[in-house]
C-alpha cells in the first residue's frame, strides 16, 4: 500500500466521515443535511459513498467550488465520471444530461443556482 492509500484510508477513517457514510447508507433516500463539511472532507465522504452507488450530485456554492472539487476528485484517482455542470450553459445541458445517461456511475458537479434551472 502506497503512502497515498494509506492516507486516505486513515482521513476515511475518521469518526465524522465514517459516521456519515453509515448514516447516509442506512437511509432509503441516501440524504442526509449536515452542516457544511470544511476543505476536503467533503470531497472523502462523497469518495467513499461513490463506492457504494452509481451516482452522486454534489451543490456547491460557485464554479470556483466546482473547479477545487474536480482537482481534489482527480487527486483521488477519481477523474472518469466527473461531470461538471455550470448553469449558465444552458445550450449545453441536453449534451451533458445525454453524456450523464450513457454513463454507469457519475459525480455530477454543479453549483446551487442549478435547481433553478428551467
Amino acid at each position: 500500500m502506497t503512502e497515498k492509500e494509506r492516507l486516505i484510508n486513515k482521513i476515511e477513517s475518521l469518526p465524522g466521515v465514517k459516521n456519515s457514510v453509515r448514516e447516509i447508507l442506512s437511509r432509503r433516500k441516501g440524504i442526509l443535511y449536515t452542516s457544511p463539511f470544511y476543505g476536503s472532507s467533503k470531497i472523502f465522504l462523497i469518495k467513499k459513498l461513490f463506492e457504494n452507488s452509481k451516482s452522486a450530485v454534489l451543490l456547491l456554492p460557485d464554479e470556483k467550488s466546482i473547479n477545487e472539487a474536480k482537482v481534489e476528485f482527480a487527486m483521488l484517482g477519481i477523474e472518469e465520471g466527473v461531470m461538471l455542470l455550470f448553469p449558465g450553459e444552458t445550450a449545453e445541458l441536453q449534451q451533458k444530461i445525454t453524456e450523464l445517461s450513457r454513463l454507469d456511475k457519475f459525480i455530477l458537479l454543479t453549483t446551487y443556482e442549478a435547481l433553478n434551472l428551467r
